[in-house]
C-alpha cells in the first residue's frame, strides 16, 4: 500500500485531471461522502488516516521481508528464496487495466516485479493463477455491503476472527448507534488487518436534458425516480 501512489493513479490515469471533491483515496471499504454530514458517509472512520505514499518505507519492508526469508532459509540450509512475481488479477475493461498497469509499475520501484491477469468472470478464492485481485465494487448501503463483500462466499472473505466478530455484531445491531459504531468498528478493523487493500473512491455522474422534471438534485442511484 504504501509504494502505490493512489492519489496520483487515480486523478490522472482514471479521471484524466477531471477529479471531482468525492473522487479521493480512502482508508476503509466504505464511501468518505463529500463531507461529515453526508448520509452517505455515516459507515466511514474519519479517525483512521489514509496511508501515505511513500516509496521509500515500502522499499524497506519489501528488504525486511526478503531478509527474513533468507535467515530462515539460511538456518533451514537451503537456497533463499527470489521474490515472487505477483500476478494481479484486474476486470477485463480498460480503466481497470490501465489502473492494475500503474499499480505494477509503481510496485515495480520498490523491487516487486508482477504480471497483469484480466478476467471477465470474477475468480473465485480457491484460484491459484492469481495472488492479488483488484475489485471495483459499488457500495450503496454500507450495513448490508459489508457482509457482501467480508462475509461468507463475499469477494473479500475474511477469515480473521475480529473481522468476523464485528460482522456479528454489525449483523445482530438492533439501534442506529449500533450500526454505526459496528461500521466504524468494522473499517478501524480493516484498516489494521487489511483484508483488502483500499485505494479510492469514485463518484458515478449522469447527464440530462434541462426539459426533463422530477430528477433529484443529488440521486443515489441513477433510475431511483
Amino acid at each position: 500500500l504504501y509504494g502505490i501512489n493512489r492519489e496520483a493513479i487515480l486523478k490522472d490515469e482514471i479521471l484524466g485531471g477531471l477529479a471531482t471533491p468525492l473522487d479521493r483515496v480512502i482508508s476503509g471499504p466504505f464511501p468518505a461522502g463529500e463531507s461529515d454530514s453526508d448520509p452517505l458517509a455515516y459507515a466511514y472512520n474519519t479517525s483512521v488516516p489514509d496511508a501515505k505514499y511513500d516509496p521509500r518505507l515500502a522499499k524497506i519492508l519489501v528488504l525486511l521481508a526478503q531478509a527474513k526469508q533468507t535467515l530462515k532459509a539460511n538456518k533451514a540450509k537451503e537456497t533463499p528464496p527470489a521474490l515472487p512475481v505477483i500476478r494481479l488479477g484486474v476486470p477485463n475493461y480498460e480503466s481497470a487495466r490501465v489502473a492494475g498497469q500503474a499499480i505494477l509499475q509503481a510496485w515495480k520501484v520498490i523491487g516487486l516485479e508482477g504480471k497483469l491477469v484480466p478476467y471477465d468472470k470474477l475468480p473465485g478464492l480457491d484460484d491459484k493463477s492469481i495472488d492479488v485481485l483488484y475489485i471495483s465494487a459499488s457500495i450503496w448501503e454500507p450495513v448490508s455491503d459489508a457482509e457482501r463483500l467480508f462475509g461468507v462466499g463475499g469477494a473479500a472473505q475474511s477469515e480473521n476472527q475480529y473481522i468476523v466478530q464485528a460482522l456479528g455484531m454489525l449483523n445482530s445491531a438492533r439501534s442506529w448507534k449500533e450500526v454505526r459504531q459496528g461500521c466504524l468498528d468494522l473499517h478501524s478493523l480493516v484498516a489494521a488487518h487489511l483484508p483488502i487493500i483500499p485505494l479510492w473512491q469514485v463518484t458515478e455522474t449522469m447527464a440530462y436534458r434541462t426539459e426533463l422534471t422530477g430528477v433529484a438534485k443529488k440521486p443515489l442511484s441513477l433510475y431511483q425516480d
